[in-house]
């Protein structure tokens, strides 16, 4: 499997996808420092860098979802998945393989939206001010295992449906589901004003959602403890494998 894996990973780093989606992303950044930057000096406020740590957070779902979809729609399309038969791999390489590179995308693009927001920080903010290193360390690692565990989610959803025309809206449009239901679970658990109105089942069930379900990590802070996030990141991590390798082994390759 480590030549699978070495040619997806390979394909990952040097195909387009990843370089405009990393350029895009550090773009959107600077683009965001700046226009916060006026508004806050507008407003008589000074701008820190906590504001800018978190601000790709809420695209960081569908920028991994479409960076997923970009590197792996070509597996289908341009015969790549029917040359990795012919060169003897198995499914089970050839889905494992995906899963790890797509997981290892979202990783990155993630460690490129932190570096860059850190390094407009530097030029326009003072730095940080409720935030210790220790949170700031603790916020990007649950921002890494939640882009990795979506990676390999929407990795495993393009997998599946992989050569035909579902493919292309399947995991976007999983994901704007998953950030419908966020919401909706953010505006009963945590009201502007008062307090949740939640009560019995539904409540259990909206603080298991946004405890451990890895579309709700996708904030501009942490509401649970670590190991919270690293169950709910594994969790979904496992089950994509499990899913996947098992609906990858009867899928039709055409």
């Amino acid at each position: 499997m480590l030549k699978i894996l070495y040619s997806d990973m390979r394909n990952l780093l040097s195909g387009r996808a990843f370089r405009y989606t990393a350029l895009a992303v550090a773009f959107y950044n600077l683009l965001a420092a700046i226009v916060f930057k006026i508004i806050f000096r507008y407003m008589g406020g000074e701008l820190y860098a906590d504001e800018l740590l978190g601000i790709f957070a809420s695209l960081a779902p569908f920028v991994v979802t479409a960076l997923t979809l970009f590197v792996f729609i070509g597996n289908f399309n341009d015969g790549i998945i029917r040359n990795k038969f012919l060169s003897g791999a198995s499914r089970r390489d050839i889905i494992c393989s995906a899963l790890i590179a797509g997981g290892m995308g979202g990783i990155l693009i993630t460690v490129v939206s932190q570096i860059s927001a850190i390094l407009w920080a530097l030029f326009f903010t003072p730095g940080f001010y409720g935030l210790t290193a220790a949170d700031v360390a603790d916020y990007c690692l649950v921002m890494i295992l939640a882009s990795c565990a979506l990676g390999v989610f929407t990795t495993m959803i393009l997998m599946i449906f992989g050569g035909t025309k579902i493919a292309y809206v399947a995991g976007l449009a999983v994901t704007f589901a998953f950030k419908l239901m966020t919401a909706e679970v953010a505006d009963k658990l945590y009201p502007e004003s008062g307090v949740s109105l939640l009560t019995g089942i539904k409540l259990a069930a909206y603080e298991f959602y946004d405890r451990y379900v890895v579309f709700s990590y996708f904030s501009e802070m942490l509401r649970h403890d670590f190991k919270d996030y690293v169950i709910g990141a594994l969790g979904l991590m496992i089950i994509s494998f499990i899913a996947g390798t098992v609906l990858f082994e009867i899928k039709e390759i055409k």
